[in-house]
């Protein structure tokens, strides 16, 4: 199993993430560090476990691609085809891992009812805050005919793959060119989309098997809190979500032509961009209702905003 973690600015949650990894029970683990261009210790604490640790290593120090997505991209891409691993999984800096949590997963996805084609599997998470508080966070698990144009997966820091899905994935992903692959914000949903889009099943434990950090620096966060409600509502008003689903479709085609059944859903305009405005928006309301995102709320959510017009408001 290769644990593929990404780092920036780390040093006060990194050693606890990395011994949650190491101590992972039934599963034989290594590590792949790609570092972000941290400013603080987290770089010497990497060489000091590497020294100590053989299982972990790194690539070459100073490269700078200022986002997380950037960060797994380039990991990823740096894998070797011909390695031998069965599973690839990806690690946050910040979070810690229950002990079963990697060998809970491959056991998970070895029984799922599509177990011949699993190739990716997330889990639920336990989310913590610094003053006490707690909440379980579970995707919903119904997959919809085109979930992964609309939403990713889950958390991508509870992804683990089996090697033969992460391979095809990175190959996909190197076949994007950079000018594209910049626009999308979120690496693990480009992830499930290219699963996806490759034939490749998807399993989501309910159980929770990691104890997922919330602190000021985080990416995503969890959702739930009126914060959060309010980011997100905020996202589909000023386009900034329809500029990522944009961004999910023009990375597919790049590599695999839209279907016409896509095409039809996300109403292309002949530059290859989500056509704005109303009329588009209402033709979409019918299978966003009924193929779109997974939960029926997120579903009538996307609806509304695609019925009212607001769902795209400019071509990225």
């Amino acid at each position: 199993m290769l644990v593929l973690m990404a780092t920036y600015n780390g040093e006060q949650w990194l050693d606890a993430q990395i011994d949650s990894v190491i101590q992972q029970t039934g599963v034989r683990v290594s590590i792949l560090i790609s570092d972000d261009g941290s400013k603080d210790a987290t770089v010497d604490m990497i060489l000091e476990r590497c020294k100590r640790d053989d299982r972990i290593a790194h690539l070459p120090f100073g490269w700078k691609g200022g986002s997380a997505a950037a960060n797994f991209f380039r990991i990823l891409t740096s894998l070797d085809p011909s390695a031998d691993y069965d599973y690839v999984a990806l690690a946050d800096q910040d979070d810690v891992w229950a002990p079963d949590k990697l060998s809970s997963c491959i056991a998970f996805g070895a029984s799922h009812p599509a177990s011949g084609n699993v190739g990716l599997i997330s889990a639920a998470t336990l989310a913590f805050w610094p003053d006490g508080a707690e909440q379980v966070l579970v995707q919903s698990r119904r997959v919809c005919q085109y979930d992964y144009l609309f939403e990713g997966a889950g958390q991508g820091c509870t992804f683990v793959l089996t090697w033969a899905c992460a391979i095809n994935v990175v190959a996909a992903i190197k076949e994007i060119p950079l000018a594209l692959r910049k626009n999308v914000h979120y690496h693990d949903w480009l992830i499930y989309a290219f699963c996806r889009r490759l034939g490749y099943g998807w399993a989501h434990v309910p159980r929770p098997l990691m104890r997922y950090r919330q602190h000021a620096n985080n990416d995503t966060g969890a959702k739930g809190s009126w914060t959060a409600i309010s980011h997100r509502l905020s996202k589909m008003l000023n386009g900034w979500y329809g500029a990522q689903v944009n961004a999910i479709a023009l990375c597919i085609n790049h590599v695999a032509p839209l279907t016409d059944g896509e095409r039809r859903l996300l109403r292309m305009n002949p530059k290859g961009e989500l056509a704005p405005g109303w009329l588009n928006g209402l033709l979409r309301v019918p299978t966003l209702l009924s193929d779109g995102r997974r939960s029926t709320k997120e579903r009538v959510l996307v609806a509304a905003f695609s019925l009212f017009g607001v769902l795209v408001r400019k071509a990225s």
